[in-house]
């Protein structure tokens, strides 16, 4: 029997799919923020609460994030006053060095007035003929003064040469500060488009897979580009808990990098150890560093342990096998019961898939896996896919995020890329949020239409969810170098 604290009994685990196991779920932030119960017929209200908004064009992110920071020290702002400046609107920071500018003008004008009987300057004790001295010297315009050497006064000498520094060392932190933010990556960044959708979806070996699309509308590529997952959820009172999410495509261990000139498919497998898992199912690996079920599956790490001896093994199957036959001799060499091999609860199951050994009916494993999603609050998939411009060498940051109403279960993501007569390949950017179900495509609103007798045999022909661009990746080893 598993208990959710305050809220409900369950008869096993597999009935408190749902539930969080480290606190309660607050019903301030969900009543704050906007993180309704499921309606009937599956249907769920938009959640007011998000990281990051859609408010761009073909529903792409702005990449500003949602967070209202308080209690600062801005001390440590103003210790790097550069990036602090450079960070400032850009509007304002044109009205801030004009303003700074004029200041510096005018600073001038009075230590001119000043010296004005002296240096035979002759303003007469007007401020204004100071001022246009002033700026005229600041902009190099040449001088209206009476006597260019101002008869051979110290004092001019003495102000003239800090004005001309102050001039030129403001005209370069003025051209540095806008060239720099002139030319920083930020903009460059909102032709990534990312796919509206992510697709949780049952791949040919019994395993859930999230996914989603990037891809570069610009010719000119990113250098070095490559992609992170993080994800973030709200668990207890006051706590927002973010994980790294490890991908199999591209994969990780290599860097995962990605080249956008074409629709790229990222890959994360739910296993045992991502954080999309419902807990009873999960093997959290805090404060070790997050793993992949497909290393073990690979032979790159040894996943599993015998309880007994302690020789380790890369998959359950292997594991079993062990305990299977050293039982048999530990029975025919009278080890006693309490020392001999015995199978543990996690081996049992002779399929590899710690989840895909918990079938319930017929649903799949990504239908599972989406009810739990969707029971579970607030959460968040944020996305950051990093590279390097080539023209300005600066580097760049897109980012993008889903939530419970951006998933599809069990689609495909259209074919957006075709050969034309010309031996180039055609890149239909508007298919890039495209969907395909055995049922038809998948509108804006989350509704089916029917398929094209084009859409319905290249379905039929591929396979049940499966695209000519994704076909072969799920059919593979879920992650390969």
């Amino acid at each position: 029997m598993v208990t959710r604290p305050g809220l409900e009994i369950f008869d096993n685990a597999e009935d408190a799919v749902g539930a969080y196991e480290d606190d309660a779920t607050d019903i301030s932030f969900e009543r704050k923020h906007g993180s309704a119960p499921i309606l009937p017929g599956g249907h769920r209200p938009k959640p007011v609460f998000r990281l990051l908004n859609r408010e761009r064009p073909m529903k792409q992110s702005s990449g500003t994030m949602k967070i209202d920071r308080k209690n600062q020290l801005q001390s440590l702002y103003m210790s790097d006053f550069f990036h602090s400046v450079l960070d400032i609107n850009t509007n304002m920071l044109i009205a801030g060095i004009l303003f700074f500018y004029i200041m510096v003008v005018a600073m001038f004008a009075g230590l001119w007035l000043l010296i004005d009987e002296p240096c035979g300057a002759q303003f007469g004790g007007s401020y204004l003929r100071a001022f246009y001295l002033s700026m005229e010297t600041q902009a190099t315009v040449g001088f209206g003064a009476p006597d260019q050497y101002f008869s051979d006064c110290t004092s001019g000498v003495v102000v003239l040469s800090m004005q001309c520094c102050v001039t030129v060392l403001l005209n370069a932190s003025i051209i540095g500060l806008l060239y720099t933010r002139l030319s920083r990556g930020g903009k460059r960044a909102e032709t990534i488009l990312f796919s509206d959708k992510a697709v949780i979806r049952t791949g040919s070996d019994g395993r859930p897979y999230f996914m989603f699309q990037i891809v570069e509308m610009r010719k000119h590529q990113l250098i070095e580009a490559h992609v992170r997952c993080y994800f973030f959820s709200h668990r207890g009172r006051y706590r927002f808990v973010g994980e790294y999410m490890r991908l199999n495509r591209p994969n990780d261990e290599l860097g995962a990098s990605v080249l956008l000139a074409m629709p790229t498919l990222v890959i994360h497998s739910i296993d045992r150890y991502s954080p999309l898992m419902p807990p009873s199912q999960r093997h959290d690996t805090f404060p070790f560093p997050p793993l992949r079920e497909c290393d073990g599956l690979q032979g790159s790490r040894d996943d599993y342990s015998c309880p007994t001896c302690g020789e380790t093994f890369h998959t359950k199957v292997d594991l079993r096998a062990h305990i299977v036959y050293n039982q048999v001799n530990d029975e025919i060499n009278g080890v006693p019961p309490e020392h001999s091999h015995r199978l543990p609860p996690e081996a049992e199951s002779a399929n590899e898939g710690s989840v895909s050994a918990r079938s319930v009916g017929d649903r799949s494993q990504a239908e599972r896996i989406y009810d739990y999603l969707s029971r579970s609050g607030y959460w968040e998939v944020v996305v950051l896919v990093e590279g390097i411009e080539g023209n300005t060498s600066s580097t760049l940051q897109a980012r993008h995020s889903y939530t419970i109403d951006d998933l599809v279960v069990n689609a495909t993501f259209a074919p957006c890329v075709t050969t034309g007569d010309d031996g180039a390949c055609h890149i239909d950017y508007s298919k890039i949020n495209e969907l395909w179900t055995s049922t038809g495509r998948v509108a804006d609103d989350g509704c089916t239409s029917n398929m094209s007798v084009a859409a319905s045999s290249l379905l039929a022909r591929e396979g049940s969810f499966s695209s000519e661009a994704d076909d072969t990746i799920m059919d593979d080893v879920p992650c390969r170098n």
